[in-house]
């Protein structure tokens, strides 16, 4: 049976992707070249929630259940400031930016990981962080550059690039490629939840 690798995300607008575009490429002109594997840009998305390997008629049933919980969950905006690295900054592996305020999204996540325990998959170690990764340190980088990393990442701090009008959640496909992954949108769900602010 055919097994594809998936993930649940939030999709920026194009707007926004550029935004963080020019932020990588300012990041980049300040540390050796190669230092870091940059997200494409047309890659770039909030990771709600990372289904890993699952079989292709699961999607269905992923999209049914997401649909029966973001009923209750209303559209909301959310900003893209900041920028910071996991898992230190002594040790640099992962460069993010930061999504403010924090408490819609992680509710949203929240919401998606207890639908996806009761589908049968693993719930993550780790409390959900909104974050959204632009760039991985290369494995082969020596612990010398790590330093200009840091600090070309914390020099270089972005004001808000940009806000996200939330209104729907993606189901991706992701195919792992030599140059790089390739995600396919498989089924968008939409958040139909009433605002308590605008309830109309």
């Amino acid at each position: 049976m055919q097994t594809i690798r998936c993930f649940i995300a939030v999709d920026l607008p194009s707007e926004i992707k550029k935004g963080i575009s020019s932020q990588i490429t300012l990041i980049d002109s300040q540390i050796p070249k190669g230092s870091v594997r940059w997200v494409d840009q047309v890659n770039l998305h909030l990771t709600i929630k990372f289904l890993g390997e699952i079989q292709a008629l699961q999607v269905n049933k992923i999209q049914n259940v997401l649909d029966l919980v973001l009923r209750s969950v209303p559209e909301f905006d959310m900003a893209i400031a900041g920028a910071g690295l996991f898992p230190s900054a002594r040790k640099p592996r992962i460069i993010w930016l930061g999504i403010t305020p924090a408490h819609e999204v992680t509710w949203l996540a929240e919401k998606v990981e207890s639908a996806m325990q009761s589908l049968g998959f693993n719930p993550e170690e780790r409390a959900f962080s909104p974050h959204l990764t632009i760039g991985r340190v290369s494995r082969d980088v020596s612990d010398t550059v790590l330093p200009a990393i840091t600090a070309a990442v914390m020099k270089n701090q972005p004001g808000e690039i940009g806000v996200i009008h939330t209104q729907s959640l993606t189901i991706y496909r992701s195919d792992l490629r030599p140059r790089g992954p390739i995600y396919t949108p498989l089924a968008h769900v939409q958040l139909t939840g009433r605002n308590p602010a605008n309830p109309c």
